[in-house]
């Protein structure tokens, strides 16, 4: 595969490009509704987590995980997927929702979260859970590691593409800024 050949979630052919517009519109939908339907039972289960904030970002996690991000849900660490850096580590209930939505993890698994000996802590953690890519929770350090893997990527040669989330609260930290300005000055992670 070359690095300007177009691959889907999967890594097979282009078949959301056939999609039309309504049937995507649709598909992300629907995956936003289960995001937040799962999001909602697991904050019942523990009693506790940052429900709010999943309920808020589920349609752009379901944007992003049904429609636009390049993985295969059974190799989360294929070397050419895109990656999704989740920032902020409060949101890890909805992230976690969309890992099973997506099919990285198993939806019974949600379950456990926020248990003891559970791969889904209450706070985003890479080394327990598939697909979390980063661990959050230190403000402004999400977008200086997605433009180091960024170019790190460009190096290699990958096509794959970086995705990072981040909240307003780590817009007024000076290393978010340091790696936007950076990231201008740097053609090749463009």
């Amino acid at each position: 595969m070359t690095a300007t050949s177009s691959v889907t979630r999967d890594g097979q052919a282009p078949a959301q490009q056939r999609a039309s517009f309504d049937e995507r519109t649709l598909k992300v939908g629907a995956a936003a509704y289960r995001i937040r339907h799962h999001a909602l039972n697991m904050g019942e289960v523990q009693g506790q987590g940052y429900v709010g904030q999943a309920l808020g970002a589920a349609d752009m996690l379901a944007a992003v995980y049904a429609d636009q991000l390049r993985f295969r849900a059974d190799d989360p660490d294929w070397g050419e997927r895109d990656r999704f850096l989740l920032s902020t580590g409060h949101y890890a209930i909805g992230h976690y929702a969309a890992l099973a939505e997506a099919g990285i993890i198993p939806v019974e698994e949600l379950d456990t979260y926020g248990s003891d000996d559970s791969r889904l802590p209450m706070s985003g953690m890479s080394t327990y859970t598939p697909g979390m890519e980063i661990s959050g929770g230190s403000l402004g350090h999400g977008l200086s590691i997605a433009v180091g893997i960024a170019l790190g990527l460009r190096h290699q040669g990958s096509a794959a593409r970086v995705y990072n989330f981040l909240s307003d609260g780590e817009l007024d930290e000076g290393s978010t800024w340091e790696a936007a300005m950076a990231l201008t000055t740097t053609s090749s992670a463009t």
